[in-house]
């Protein structure tokens, strides 16, 4: 098992004005380090991406949301980026904002290490049609407090992803300091402890590393 690339960031969902988005903004406000870098998308219409390795995160501005994505996994950096949202809610207050999520991806688990099976009944039917099943994702949607945790496991052969976003709806920019009942730390600690005891994974070295040893 690893942590799927890209995967762990806090999104913020509303209509952002890509103009205030400058090198120069973000190290004033944001990441308040002159050694940004500055990633220009190969793809037509894909966003720029402004990345501080010394503060664990890279920022992707877009219309309808910016992404704050993970570089580092630890419980220093995660809340590093966590303080950066909520300032980017702070300064630009006067943006139209919906939610708020926190995100966290895993991929190539051996699907041999689940304790569960999933398996549906119509496949049967379809093999007997001639459709090779090649890949099946079961969506679910839990209500606690006043979020949503969204869990997607996705199947491919013999190897499973399993993807969690702890959302947050949002009326005002201000909104997330009532709504926002747990911080990204507590929603990884949540996410581990799934993990590990309701999917029999090994989450010791989480923080540490993208490659995660599976045993127990």
């Amino acid at each position: 098992m690893k942590i799927k690339p890209d995967s762990w960031t806090i999104v913020i969902v509303g209509s952002w004005n890509l103009a205030t988005f400058t090198p120069e903004w973000l190290v004033e406000h944001i990441f308040y380090d002159v050694d940004i870098q500055v990633e220009v998308a190969l793809g037509y219409g894909m966003p720029f991406r402004f990345k501080s390795t010394s503060q664990g995160f890279t920022i992707i501005p877009e219309q309808h949301r910016i992404t704050l994505m993970a570089l580092k996994y630890d419980d220093i950096s995660l809340p590093t980026m966590e303080r950066a949202a909520y300032k980017l809610l702070d300064m630009l207050s006067y943006t139209p904002v919906t939610a708020i999520g926190f995100n966290f991806g895993f991929e190539d688990i051996s699907l041999s290490n689940l304790p569960f099976k999933y398996n549906f009944e119509d496949t049967t039917l379809f093999n007997g049609l001639g459709y090779l099943l090649t890949a099946q994702t079961i969506n679910r949607r839990f209500i606690v407090d006043n979020s949503i945790l969204n869990l997607s496991v996705t199947i491919k052969q013999d190897t499973v992803g399993i993807d969690f976003n702890f959302h947050y709806d949002l009326n005002s920019t201000g909104d997330y300091k009532d709504k926002v009942m747990r911080n990204i730390v507590e929603a990884k600690n949540i996410v581990t402890e799934v993990l590990k005891t309701g999917y029999g994974l090994n989450t010791d070295n989480i923080s540490d590393s993208q490659e995660i040893d599976e045993g127990p």
